[in-house]
């Protein structure tokens, strides 16, 4: 049973999102979300941006680490505000695996890219496997 987060915690994680600083702000001269830095093509932002989970939802309810948890408790994990990130649509879109634009193009977070509390989110869910396995230690 998947239950849907209260409005306020949905609206603090797009805030805290929007609020994150991003690796590089501009790429030639437009603004960049936080995921534009690590495009291997190296695209422009295309789209409204909003707030991306730097472990998906799906992600985190199929996580052995995380398994036993009632749905209440698994939905404020998901929708913790230190999984939160801004991303316009086009990368959101990659990181998340939906679009692909052929070999060499998906989206990568190094691990050593995430920020602080993203690796503070991850030790205190227990989640380190899960991390190893999204973000490469390169």
């Amino acid at each position: 049973m998947i239950v849907k987060p209260p409005p306020e915690l949905s609206s603090q994680f797009h805030e805290q999102a929007m609020r994150r600083e991003r690796p590089v702000p501009f790429i030639a001269e437009a603004p960049a979300c936080w995921l534009a830095s690590f495009d291997p093509l190296k695209r422009l932002c295309k789209g409204k941006w909003e707030a991306f989970h730097f472990f998906g939802k799906q992600e985190l309810r199929n996580c052995p680490e995380l398994r036993g948890l009632t749905p209440e408790e698994l939905m404020l994990i998901e929708w913790d505000a230190r999984n939160a990130g801004p991303g316009c649509v086009e990368h959101h879109r990659r990181f998340d695996n939906l679009a692909d634009a052929g070999p060499g193009s998906a989206l990568v977070v190094p691990r050593s890219s995430l920020p602080a509390d993203v690796e503070e989110f991850i030790a205190e869910r227990g989640i380190p496997c899960l991390a190893e396995r999204r973000f490469p230690l390169c």
